[in-house]
Parts: structure tokens; sequence; C-alpha cells
């Protein structure tokens, strides 16, 4: 064996061992290293790989003509807004990707517009999970419009992003028209009493929601009491998850 071919076989060792330890933060051609990963797979589970917006970039690019890959998983990353971008545009052309989890980045209310934006021309999405970024009541907002006419998605986390009771009014408002979202995830959030008023309104009409997490906000028994109310007109939900915070 020659010293090139040596040279190669533990060039490669090494990535694939960068790879698989998290380590590799970049590739010299990140569209030739995702490639076979992505092509005739059915999922691309790349958590805590310390991606960063190039990567997401390549990914999305190889994304837009893939017809296998249903489960995306790029959380625990460093992913931004511009990765974010990339990947919206991804979705208002794919037709295959069902699961896209970008949970634990560092996702602005920018990308959850570009994000929501994609929803209304994407049909097969079924759950997107944008927990612990930093989305806040504009990025939050930003999904009302979308899930008014978006008739895929099912299943949507927003937990831990500094949404507020104004965010939150603005989602139920778009959730109202919906028909097909039936899990919904606020927890760790900053709603308090009038937001819970607010959701206990909306479960009163509401038929398709089936799973609601608001455990860890500031929804004191005021707030819980309305919900447990409007949940004897309503026969849908069949979870609710809560968390009673100790007076102070």
């Amino acid at each position: 064996m020659n010293v090139v071919n040596k040279l190669s076989i533990l060039l490669s060792l090494f990535l694939a061992l960068a790879f698989a330890q998290g380590s590799l933060a970049a590739v010299a051609n990140p569209l030739e290293f995702y490639r076979p990963q992505i092509e005739g797979k059915n999922s691309l589970k790349l958590a805590k790989r310390n991606l960063t917006d190039a990567d997401a970039v390549a990914i999305a690019e190889l994304l837009k003509t893939n017809t296998t890959v249903k489960e995306v998983d790029l959380s625990h990353n460093k992913l931004t807004d511009v990765a974010v971008k990339a990947l919206a545009d991804m979705l208002k052309v794919n037709s295959t990707v069902e699961d896209l989890n970008l949970s634990h980045n560092k996702i602005t209310a920018a990308g959850g517009k570009d994000i929501a934006a994609a929803l209304k021309d994407n049909k097969h999405l079924l759950s997107l999970e944008l927990d612990e970024n930093e989305l806040e009541d504009e990025g939050c907002a930003a999904f009302k419009d979308a899930i008014m006419v978006n008739a895929s998605l099912q299943q949507l986390e927003l937990s831990d992003n500094g949404i507020t009771d104004k965010g939150l009014e603005t989602l139920l408002q778009g959730l109202s028209a919906n028909r097909t979202l039936t899990i919904l995830d606020i927890s760790d959030n900053l709603i308090t009493d009038t937001g819970a008023f607010a959701v206990a309104q909306f479960l009163k009409a509401n038929n398709t929601l089936e799973e609601l997490d608001m455990q860890n906000n500031r929804v004191g028994a005021a707030g819980y009491e309305a919900i447990f109310a409007a949940l004897k007109q309503n026969t849908v939900l069949r979870s609710f998850k809560v968390h009673f915070r100790a007076p102070e």
C-alpha cells in the first residue's frame, strides 16, 4: 500500500471518528460530505454534532430533491436564522420530510418567520420541534397565519422560547381555524393567568387538539381553574400537562 492510499484511509478514519464524537465543526465540501448520509436514507439524525449554518445550508440543498428522508434531527447544534432560511426554502419544495427537529439551537424571531412562511406552502410536514430557541412573541405570532392555512402539521413544540401571553394569544387565533394540529407544547415559557384564560376560551370551541403541555409557566390557580372549567365542554383533549408553582 503506497503512502497516498495510507493517508487517504487515515483521513477517512479521522473524519468518521470526529463525526461520531460530534466534534466535526466544519468540512471542506459539505455537499459531498453529507450526500452519502442522505441519499437513500429514511432519516437524518445529526443532533449534538456542532453543526454550523454552512452544514445546514448544504443539508437543505440536498433535501430539496431528496425523496426518501422523512425524519430530520438537527437539534442541539449551533444553527442560526441563516440555517433556518435555507431549511425553510427546502420545505417549500420538499414533499417527503415529515418530522423536523430544530430544538436547542439559536433561532430567533426572524427564523421563526421563515419557517412559518414555509408552512403555508408545505403540505407534508407532520411535526415541527423548535424547543429552547429564541423565538419570543414575534416568532411565535408568526405561526398564526401559517397554522390557519396549513393542513398537515400535527405537532408543534415551542417550549422555552420566551413566549408571553401576547404571543400565545396570537397563536391561538390561528389555531382556532386549524383542523390538523393535535399536539401543542408551550411549556417553560412566560405565560400567566391572562394566557391561561385565552387557552380556556380556545378549548371551549376547539375539537382538534388532543395534547397540551403548559408546564413550568407562570400560571396561577385562577388560570388553571378557568382551563379545567373549559375542559367540561371539551371532549377531545386527552392530555393536559401542568405544573403548579408554590405561592411566593
